[in-house]
């Protein structure tokens, strides 16, 4: 399968918000409660018009992973934020994969695809966070992660914050 990674576009909302609701439902069944996942959703759904506005604003990163046909298939968004001392901190803050297409390199392409963001703009390094029960938690150590914190999210869902230390060759091992 060709994957290609272009930046997103308003355009793109409802299939964004569709992959959202599909990927929640996806990693987090069995994690968050069901009365909670089962209304996502319409959540999502109903999510379009705000989603539209992010993916116009100059707010950071947002990239979309599209096959041969031309379907997104993954969305990524991710941030920069600059302390008062003028330190860096990248983050990536979201990437979902719509279930059917988990396996076909558009994660490993959109994590990539925000190294290379992150060296762009001055970063050595990123982090994500991924709840210790999310399927996602091996995706991101086979591609370099170290478990670097830990915290709770919501109070209630452990959650693994991986860094990526990144060399000239992209994400370092």
């Amino acid at each position: 399968m060709v994957i290609t990674i272009r930046p997103a576009q308003a355009s793109d909302a409802v299939r964004w918000e569709e992959i959202h609701a599909n990927g929640w439902e996806y990693a987090y069944r069995g994690i968050f409660d069901d009365d909670y996942l089962d209304g996502a959703k319409e959540r999502f759904i109903n999510n379009i018009p705000k989603t539209a506005e992010f993916l116009s604003a100059d707010n950071g990163i947002n990239l979309v992973a599209i096959n041969e046909t031309g379907l997104v298939v993954g969305t990524m968004f991710g941030r920069l934020s600059v302390s008062e001392s003028g330190e860096k901190a990248f983050e990536l803050q979201g990437l979902y994969l719509d279930p059917k297409y988990i396996g076909c390199g558009a994660g490993k392409k959109l994590v990539h695809a925000f190294a290379d963001w992150v060296k762009q703009n001055g970063g050595q390094d990123f982090i994500i966070g991924c709840l210790e029960q999310n399927k996602s938690c091996g995706f991101y150590k086979k591609l370099g992660g170290k478990e670097f914190q830990r915290r709770m999210f919501r109070d209630k869902y452990p959650e693994i914050i991986f860094q990526f230390v990144l060399d000239k060759n992209g994400i370092k091992k």
